[in-house]
């Protein structure tokens, strides 16, 4: 018998997306499926919709799918780890309920899991903007500790999204979602994950539809709480990984890029003088370091030690305001 795949999809705020989201898990080639729908107490019709399109046709009505009740808003995280704690397959497979994916990906990444006896599957995504779609290919883990260090650095996507994994990764090494993260907290997991498995295979086509227009979603915009998730999703990867001997240089690089980031997002986006001169003064410039930084974040550290903080503040402002210009261009290529 084809092995069970849980596909956990939380709902909340998305009633303008989640009609195609739920069709294109309900119409996956692969039939053995459950679908787990954890509503976070949305405020809007999403789950009136959902309810609609499983009973408007038989063929959904006789699809496993399971709607799990928040009763208050908890956050992505902890919908995700209601779903996970709820489901019963062999693998998961998370999908945001503002994307979709193409009816065959189940199947192809159960294939390719199971005929390597993979612990861990990777497709390709399409970035959907309003005007064009961008297409991004998987990463190819032929060695994991290169590709955990690739994680932490993040010169690898780090999206949980787009992925078949075992269940048991989780469960049977108590890796959990961290409550209250909405910001970067796919990154929080996968490295966990990652470092539990065995072997790791790429289906090297897009299969997953990341929709990078919903300006309601949770990376559409920043706020200062983003800083505090990132360092606290940080601090969640050292106090795993700094007995395990395997990725301090990476831990590092990574400490570096999100303080460079931090500082880079206060300074165009907060008026906050008092936390902005607090991160200013606790930046670190480590030469044999910043080299393995963007030239963006590498300059922001340099100007940081050298405490030219007006000559900082432009160079912030100037690159900042070229990508929000440009940036509509782009995604137009």
């Amino acid at each position: 018998m084809i092995p069970l795949v849980s596909i956990i999809i939380p709902v909340y705020g998305v009633e303008r997306y989640i009609e195609k989201c739920i069709r294109s898990v309900l119409e996956q080639t692969y039939s053995n499926l459950e679908v787990v729908i954890v509503n976070d107490a949305t405020k809007d019709s999403s789950i009136n919709i959902i309810e609609r399109i499983i009973l408007e046709s038989p063929y959904y009505k006789n699809r496993n799918v399971r709607i799990i009740q928040h009763p208050s808003n908890r956050g992505l995280s902890v919908a995700r780890q209601t779903g996970i704690d709820a489901s019963t397959g062999k693998y998961i497979i998370h999908v945001d309920s503002d994307d979709y994916i193409e009816s065959v990906m189940v199947e192809k990444l159960v294939d390719a899991a199971e005929l390597d006896d993979a612990d861990m599957a990777i497709c390709g995504a399409f970035y959907d903007y309003r005007t064009t779609t961008h297409t991004f290919l998987p990463a190819v883990c032929r060695n994991k500790q290169v590709y955990l260090k690739d994680l932490i650095t993040q010169k690898v996507s780090t999206n949980i999204w787009g992925r078949l994994i075992k269940r048991s990764l989780y469960v049977d090494n108590d890796i959990r979602c961290l409550e209250g993260i909405n910001y970067g907290e796919d990154y929080a997991i996968i490295p966990k994950l990652v470092y539990y498995s065995h072997k790791i295979v790429s289906v090297n086509v897009p299969l997953y539809h990341y929709v990078r227009y919903n300006v309601g979603s949770y990376t559409s915009s920043f706020n200062i709480r983003n800083i505090e998730n990132a360092f606290t999703v940080y601090n969640s990867l050292f106090s795993f990984f700094e007995k395990k001997d395997l990725v301090a240089e990476e831990l590092d690089i990574a400490r570096l890029q999100i303080k460079a980031w931090a500082i880079g997002k206060l300074l165009f986006f907060s008026d906050d003088s008092k936390m902005k001169n607090k991160y200013i003064m606790e930046a670190e410039y480590i030469p044999k370091l910043n080299k393995h930084l963007s030239l963006y974040h590498h300059i922001i550290l340099w100007l940081c030690n050298k405490k030219w903080i007006t000559l900082l503040d432009v160079y912030v402002f100037i690159v900042n305001h070229l990508y929000n210009v440009l940036k509509k261009y782009l995604h137009r290529l």
